[in-house]
């Protein structure tokens, strides 16, 4: 015997209630209680989890086409790269251009920068931007300039502020183009 279900998804007093509306074919053999339980190491699980540690817990945020196409664009202008022709597979885009939005704005507008450390790597942060996206320079580029007059991000890390004559490596300005990266270790900056 076939049974139809059919459910949609509405939300009535901040509460999601389930209607039935869709068409959904299932068999009313029972089931096992192993088969109705989902697999937490299936692919789907797998990439739900990593999202939640790249990106902190799900935060569900409606948004304008028009709004959205300009999110792409500042994706594009962060990122360096062309979103214009890729129609699917642009959440983690979103996600990574809304949270890099929030982090470079919490950076330039509202913290403050007290003690000798942070203050050096918000300088190193606030060159390494300009030469970054308005010179629009490569990661070697950057790495020689940076490095002839602030020290390293790991040793900006540690509390040292004078330069040394310890090459800079490849990640270096890596963690220098991860804003939630600068962002925290400003904080912690701050609070020695």
């Amino acid at each position: 015997m076939t049974v139809i279900i059919m459910t949609i998804k509405i939300r009535y007093n901040s509460q999601l209630t389930w209607i039935d509306k869709m068409p959904k074919q299932y068999s009313t053999k029972t089931q096992s209680p192993s088969q109705s339980v989902s697999d937490p190491s299936s692919p789907k699980q797998d990439s739900r989890t990593k999202i939640s540690e790249v990106f902190g817990p799900v935060m569900e945020m409606n948004v304008h086409e028009d709004t959205r196409e300009r999110l792409r664009g500042i994706a594009e202008f962060l990122e360096g790269e062309d979103y214009a022709k890729k129609s699917r597979g642009l959440g983690s885009v979103y996600r990574k251009a809304v949270n890099d939005l929030i982090n470079i704005f919490y950076i330039d507008c509202i913290f403050e920068a007290k003690t000798k450390p942070a203050k050096a790597l918000w300088n190193l942060y606030q060159e390494n931007y300009e030469l970054r996206v308005v010179d629009n320079l490569e990661k070697k580029e950057r790495i020689k300039s940076l490095s002839l007059e602030f020290p390293s991000p790991t040793q900006l890390e540690k509390g040292l502020i004078t330069p040394s004559e310890i090459k800079w490596k490849s990640s270096e300005i890596g963690k220098l183009d991860d804003y939630r990266w600068v962002i925290n270790t400003l904080e912690k900056l701050n609070n020695k």
